[in-house]
């Protein structure tokens, strides 16, 4: 494991926003910002590369779980919003 730090996607349930940022990783799993640059707010871009990659497999990907479980994750297009 490296705890280089370097840049990085990371998530935040509180704010509920994806960050481009410099962090490095604890090694529990999570990430830590470095420094004091305050990121960059990329939630809408990376929800809409999602949402491409989900629409390129067929509108729906998923994953098993390792306690047995399967994740899916589902995309379609909707009308225009008014």
């Amino acid at each position: 494991m490296s705890n280089v730090a370097k840049l990085q996607l990371g998530f935040s349930p509180l704010t509920k926003k994806i960050q481009l940022a410099k962090m490095r990783d604890d090694g529990e799993g999570r990430r830590l910002r470095v420094g004091s640059d305050p990121g960059r707010d990329v939630t809408n871009e990376a929800a809409q590369l999602v949402w491409q990659l989900v629409m390129s497999e067929g509108g729906e990907i998923g994953w098993n779980l390792s306690d047995g479980s399967r994740m899916v994750l589902k995309a379609e297009k909707v009308g225009h919003a008014s």
